[in-house]
């Protein structure tokens, strides 16, 4: 593993940070808010430590997959750890793990389908529907694979259609607003569009891993609030920004379940596995069954040790899956209206990893803890 160039990217990406530290200090300065010195020293750490390094590797530019591995996990870690400072510096927060998961919400977030949003009651905080549909607009586009994007730009109109992750992606937000609508419109007998417009928000928020509430769910009937902790789990499609499992390995799930039922009955039959007009191979069935196993594996094993932290069972399960899934809110204690400021340092520090974990596909970051990776 070439251990300069990995620093060299490491370093500068440290060094751009800081400088980009100057712009909300010209700001600070220009309102004369108190904040002004904190910017300017988490600036000049990060510049600091990143530039000196940046200089000294600056003629290695060599990279092989393992070194992209490397530079893609510790690229998030580090510019977590560099957008903490202000926080922590500032005083704003005070303790520096708080800082720190703050800061990889935000890094983690405000990404496209990130979901964060300047008003406490989010986009519930909007009165205009028109507001909120632009922002299911560019939620559904975000769901979508960005190759069928860049197909359709470059003059294949029907990439969208024919693709069958796609329809499936779009039968999974028709199906999943028309249950919440019933659902809640019956048990509030409230048979309006504001009920709809909140059903279809909500089943793409939480589909995609935006995050945004435009209603506080936890009001809504379990029956809702259960297919939502679902979604968190789907994801929305391949290729997209979303989080989650992702539709195409749901899709691919089921076939492989179908396929090796029907050959319990046709022993000696040679049945692929298709999705549309592809036929899956072996090693990305193989690829996606370990993938599904160890997503499964973490989000137990972290509503487990949530548990272990006095929380009851829905708010266990429901940060597990927000957090590997990268949605936000989940349900419980930390469900649309509430946050995570009360959950204990460590549970933020597992959160934190989940995330990241999440972001990065898992195996992108899994595969840093091989003995064969440092060889």
């Amino acid at each position: 593993m070439n251990f300069k160039t990995i620093l060299n990217i490491l370093s500068a990406l440290l060094t751009i940070m800081g400088l980009s530290m100057l712009f909300p200090a010209f700001i600070s300065w220009l309102y004369n808010e108190p904040d002004l010195l904190s910017f300017i020293y988490s600036s000049g750490i990060s510049v600091s430590l990143g530039l000196p390094i940046w200089f000294i590797t600056r003629k290695s530019r060599t990279l092989r997959n393992r070194d992209g591995f490397a530079i893609v996990t510790f690229s998030w870690i580090i510019t977590a750890l560099a957008g903490s400072l202000p926080f922590y510096l500032s005083g704003v927060i005070p303790n520096f793990t708080d800082a720190w998961f703050d800061s990889v919400c935000h890094g983690f977030t405000t990404m496209p389908t990130g979901g964060f949003s300047t008003q406490n009651a989010s986009i519930a905080a909007y009165s205009n529907p028109a507001i909120h549909y632009i922002i299911i607009f560019f939620m559904f586009v975000a769901g979508v694979n960005f190759t069928l994007h860049f197909r359709a730009l470059t003059g294949n109109f029907k990439a969208h259609v024919k693709d069958y992750e796609f329809r499936v992606y779009l039968t999974i937000i028709f199906i999943s607003t028309l249950i919440i609508f019933f659902n809640i419109s019956s048990t509030n007998s409230d048979w309006t569009h504001d009920s709809f417009l909140k059903s279809l928000f909500q089943s793409l928020a939480i589909l995609t891993g935006t995050g945004y509430s435009n209603a506080n769910y936890e009001l809504w009937p379990y029956l809702s609030q259960h297919l939502l902790l679902i979604l968190m789990f789907f994801g929305a499609m391949g290729g997209s920004t979303s989080g989650g499992m992702k539709i195409a390995r749901i899709i691919l799930l089921i076939k492989y379940a179908i396929t090796e039922t029907r050959r319990m009955l046709h022993a000696r039959a040679v049945i692929p596995i298709k999705i549309g007009n592809r036929t899956i191979s072996d090693e990305i069935v193989r690829n996606t069954l370990g993938f599904s196993l160890i997503y499964l594996s973490i989000f137990v094993l972290t509503a487990f040790v949530l548990s272990s932290f006095n929380l009851d069972f829905q708010s266990a399960v429901g940060a597990a899956a927000s957090a590997i899934g990268n949605i936000g809110p989940a349900f419980g204690s930390f469900g649309p209206t509430d946050n995570y400021a009360l959950l204990h340092p460590l549970g933020k520090w597992m959160l934190t990893f989940c995330m990241l974990l999440g972001r990065l596909e898992i195996f992108t970051v899994m595969v840093i803890f091989s003995k064969v990776f440092w060889k």
